[in-house]
């Protein structure tokens, strides 16, 4: 039986694209998002963050506010 590498695996099998992240990663949302993601990493409350991430945001918001307030909040937590 002839095993197939991780490497291979890898590249026949790519991980899913992810539309909610893609949507905080979109260009007009970049500064926003990075405001928000700085404001938590000084203090602001994430819950406060995401509403005001989502009130100012130029594009619709199709995703759920948990989504948004869990990914600023992960973001904030990465080391820079």
């Amino acid at each position: 039986m002839a095993k197939i590498t991780l490497k291979k695996y890898a590249e026949d099998f790519p991980a899913h694209h992810n539309p909610k992240k893609a949507f905080l990663d979109q260009d007009e949302m970049k500064e926003l998002v990075e405001e928000a993601v700085q404001g938590i990493r000084d203090g602001i409350s994430p819950t406060v963050a995401s509403k005001w991430l989502i009130s100012e945001s130029p594009l619709k918001i199709n995703i759920k506010f948990h989504t948004i307030r869990m990914y600023l909040s992960n973001r904030a937590k990465e080391i820079s």
